[in-house]
């Protein structure tokens, strides 16, 4: 048995064993693992964020390591390099955190299938969203298109046992060692190919995010009112750390939905922000068009049909428009 412990995006999800939420349980007989996938040329400039997301995999490990086991790393195409090191460490199944993206989504499709190819079982779980998929629908059983009455249902569905903790810590007498064989040092930076790479911008790895929540909780009340001035602290500065797992959207959902029911109006308005987070996780599942690259189209389809003005007539438009000049 092999814990995979999720990989969207450039990097690994939810590799902290404190949010780990269905697939806790399962982690008998396991050597955990986390991956990459390539990076673009266009995402090799963005050095400082590499930097900041390269150090979650390094503190996310040391947990593995104090339990006798490893977080093993991999770099490449993930349809090469899963089945690879599923094959090397000798396992039945592979166990996953689920992606929303399309990209994402067809990315694991082609694991499973190159996995079931080797009958080795391929096993997704919710993991980076409170709710997803069809757990939040309509009265007719239809996904939301408008935001406020999902907010609303999304709220109404949440119970104390989806925002709840999971002791997957409590867990960890079960992990495996590594096979023989199997390499599991954490690469650098040039070996993923960034040689050039700066001090992380923001605080990173489980630690950082830990940092930078303790520090909005004491800013969250006036977050409704400071968010969107770009010169003020307003914000939790978490987006990065929410996309690369090294922070629980269970525990902060929680906080929030904390404080709002003792009256914090700004903790009301960044669980809204949190909400709209998973309703567009929703949107991504239901209506994938919205995001495939290459063939991006409208979320309304009549969208797709505005005619749009071109040439020197809208060249000049647009740029009085940007002068501050088209009124």
């Amino acid at each position: 048995m092999w814990v995979w412990s999720g990989f969207g995006g450039t990097y690994a999800r939810q590799t902290m064993l404190h949010s780990i939420t269905r697939s806790h349980g399962a982690v008998a007989c396991c050597a955990p693992s986390f991956s990459t996938a390539r990076f673009s040329r266009r995402s090799r400039k963005r050095i400082g964020a590499c930097r900041s997301s390269t150090q979650a995999p390094s503190s996310s490990a040391a947990p593995w390591r104090d339990a006798d086991s490893a977080l093993i790393v991999r770099h490449g195409a993930p349809v090469r390099e899963i089945p690879a090191l599923a094959r090397a460490c000798g396992v039945d199944a592979v166990f996953a955190n689920r992606d929303y993206e399309p990209a994402a989504k067809a990315r694991d499709d082609a694991v499973a299938k190159k996995l079931a190819s080797k009958d080795v079982a391929f096993l997704t779980f919710k993991d980076q969203a409170v709710f997803d998929h069809d757990d939040v629908m309509t009265g007719a059983g239809t996904p939301y298109t408008v935001f406020t009455p999902y907010k609303r249902k999304w709220l109404e569905t949440l119970t104390p046992a989806a925002l709840g903790p999971h002791a997957s810590e409590d867990h960890l007498y079960a992990l495996a060692k590594p096979p023989p064989g199997v390499g599991h040092a954490m690469p650098s930076l040039a070996a993923l190919g960034f040689p050039d790479a700066r001090g992380p911008a923001f605080p990173a790895g489980a630690g950082g995010a830990l940092a930078l929540f303790d520090d909005f909780r004491e800013r969250m009340a006036d977050y409704g009112r400071t968010r969107d001035f770009p010169a003020l602290k307003g914000p939790s500065y978490l987006s990065a750390h929410l996309r690369h797992g090294t922070v629980s959207i269970r525990a902060l959902a929680r906080a929030a939905h904390d404080a709002q029911r003792h009256g914090d109006k700004g903790a009301q308005a960044w669980l809204g922000e949190l909400i709209w987070r998973e309703f567009y996780f929703s949107v991504l599942h239901h209506f994938p068009h919205v995001g495939v690259p290459g063939d991006h189209r409208a979320f309304k389809p009549e969208y797709d049909r505005i005619r749009w003005e071109t040439g020197d007539a809208a060249d000049a438009n647009f740029a009085a428009w940007r002068a501050g000049e088209a009124g």
